[in-house]
């Protein structure tokens, strides 16, 4: 099963979750763990490439609706700053927000 990376906490879908806050070091073994099997849901470039440059792999930016799989996991990556509409942040001053790292796992189903 892929990885999912995203660039928030939202959830996907119903379901039973479980959402850790990670280091990146972790980030990066989670990632290193499928090894290239993983897609983007990043929507702006700017954020995948700053989340290319933590993670030292080109990650593309993939404007997707995913719904995460049962027992899927997800790279997340969170942003605590809200961003105005129609603002584009230059990779430099994404590097400046207050952020971090969650893996999300969807453990169960609920109906």
């Amino acid at each position: 099963m892929q990885l999912l990376l995203m660039n928030s906490t939202l959830l996907t879908n119903s379901g039973i979750f479980v959402i850790k806050k990670i280091t990146l070091s972790e980030a990066k073994k989670l990632f290193l763990q499928y090894q290239g099997n993983y897609i983007s849901a990043i929507g702006h470039a700017s954020t995948a490439s700053l989340i290319s440059q933590l993670l030292n792999e080109n990650i593309k930016p993939n404007r997707i609706r995913v719904r995460q799989k049962l027992y899927q996991k997800a790279l997340c990556f969170k942003i605590y700053e809200r961003i105005p509409e129609s603002v584009h942040l230059t990779e430099e001053e994404l590097k400046n927000l207050d952020y971090d790292f969650f893996s999300m796992e969807r453990i169960g189903e609920y109906n």
